[in-house]
C-alpha cells in the first residue's frame, strides 16, 4: 500500500517506534494538564462544559490509543518471521500512525480554540486554519497529486530563472568586452597638459 521496501524494514520500524512513543508521551501528559486548569474544590476541568474541550479530550484519548496500537503492531513485526505478514502489519501501522498524528493535531486545535475563542476569536480561527494544512499532508492523495506537482513546478521555475540570469550575465559581459578603449594621442596629451593651470 505504501510501497515500503523490504530492505529498509528495520529502519522504518525504529523510526516509527520513536514517533509513536513520542506521541504516546505527549498525549498522556496532555490528558492531565488540560487547558484552563482544574477547579480547586472539585478537581473538575474548568472548561468541562464547552464542546471544544470535550472534543479535545476525546481526540487526545484517540491519539494515545492509536499510538499505543502502533507500538504493539511494531512488536508483532519483530516477532513474526514471514515477510509478507510484516509488510501487511507495517502498512497498517503507518495508517494508524497517520491517524494518531491527525488526532493529535485535532487535540491541539480544539484545546487552543477552547482557551482563546472567548477572548480572541480571530487568533483561534487563524490557528485552526493553519493547523489544517498538516492534516492535508497526511492524505497520500493530496501529497501525490498536489504537493509533488507544486514542488516540481517550483524547481522548474527556479532553474529557468537561474538560466536567464546566467544568459543575461554572459551577454552583458560580452557587450562590455566589445566596447573599444580609445588610446590617447600625443595632440590630446599636449592639449590636456596646456589646459592645466600653472
Amino acid at each position: 500500500m505504501w510501497g515500503i521496501p523490504a530492505i529498509h524494514m528495520k529502519t522504518y520500524v525504529n523510526t516509527m517506534g520513536v514517533i509513536a512513543a513520542l506521541l504516546t508521551t505527549i498525549t498522556f501528559t496532555t490528558a492531565f494538564t488540560v487547558p484552563g486548569g482544574l477547579n480547586e474544590i472539585s478537581g473538575i476541568p474548568i472548561f468541562m462544559e464547552k464542546a471544544a474541550f470535550q472534543v479535545f479530550m476525546i481526540s487526545d484519548v484517540v491519539a494515545m490509543c492509536l499510538s499505543m496500537m502502533v507500538l504493539f503492531c511494531l512488536l508483532w513485526i519483530m516477532a513474526t518471521n514471514r515477510l509478507r505478514n510484516s509488510l501487511m502489519i507495517m502498512d497498517f501501522s503507518i495508517l494508524l500512525l497517520f491517524a494518531s498524528i491527525t488526532a493529535t493535531l485535532v487535540t491541539f486545535i480544539t484545546g487552543l480554540f477552547a482557551v482563546m475563542y472567548p477572548r480572541k476569536p480571530w487568533i483561534a480561527i487563524v490557528s485552526a486554519v493553519l493547523c489544517f494544512f498538516p492534516v492535508v499532508l497526511v492524505v497520500k492523495y493530496f501529497v501525490v497529486h498536489l504537493v509533488l506537482p507544486l514542488s516540481k513546478f517550483y524547481l522548474i521555475l527556479k532553474r529557468t530563472f537561474r538560466m536567464l540570469v546566467a544568459e543575461l550575465h554572459t551577454k552583458f559581459s560580452k557587450c562590455y568586452k566589445k566596447i573599444p578603449s580609445k588610446p590617447i594621442t600625443t595632440s590630446q596629451a599636449h592639449i590636456s597638459r596646456a589646459s592645466i593651470p600653472v
